[in-house]
């Protein structure tokens, strides 16, 4: 992502880029070593114009300068909230404001029956596939149907209590299926897998 700043269009320092630091709510332009953006030309005054952020958004205004501040082209009289892309020219130096949206976030996929959540972090985008849905199930209906555990029957639950767990879909193994191949597929691998037999 690129933080917002203004860039020189022309002369000697066409494409210096000039930031505005992020965590000053304020910042002065002009020819002086007190602005936190020093534009040293003749045509700028010592303290020519201000920005100021409020909320997302950078608005500028002229501090009465001699050879004026403008936007596009229209000479501001009054604060002028700047957009990315508007043309800022402080006397006779014209500048870019550079302050681009940040990218809206991708659609959600479809994969088969399952909806991949989208999401972002910094500029890293991740997708994660949606749970299985899950059936609580009471502890009466666990000798019914093996896709459905109760957390009692693990030791670490009040007895009637009974714990969501994810329902095997058609074609799919159950949770204890997947628990039982585990368990003889590592001792089919330690050598000890003919106790089963």
């Amino acid at each position: 992502m690129i933080d917002p700043h203004l860039e020189i269009c022309e002369g000697p320092e066409a494409g210096r880029r000039l930031d505005l630091p992020a965590s000053e709510p304020e910042v002065l332009v002009g020819r002086s070593a007190e602005c936190a953006i020093v534009i040293a030309a003749p045509s700028v005054s010592r303290k020519h114009a201000r920005l100021r952020r409020e909320s997302e958004r950078w608005v500028l205004e002229d501090l009465g300068s001699a050879n004026g501040t403008q936007v596009n082209g229209e000479r501001v009289r009054k604060p002028v909230v700047l957009r990315d892309g508007d043309r800022v020219t402080f006397g006779a130096v014209q500048t870019t404001f550079v302050d681009p949206p940040p990218p809206p976030p991708p659609p959600p996929i479809e994969d088969g029956d399952a909806t991949i959540g989208i999401f972002h972090s910094g500029e890293e985008t991740i997708a994660v596939p949606q749970a299985p849905p899950t059936v609580a199930v009471p502890r009466s209906r666990m000798e019914t149907n093996t896709s459905e555990v109760s957390r009692s029957a693990f030791g670490y639950a009040p007895p009637g209590e009974s714990q969501a767990v994810p329902a095997a879909e058609p074609g799919r193994p159950s949770i204890i299926e997947l628990v039982a191949i585990g368990v003889a597929s590592f001792l089919a691998v330690f050598g000890i897998g003919w106790l089963l037999l």
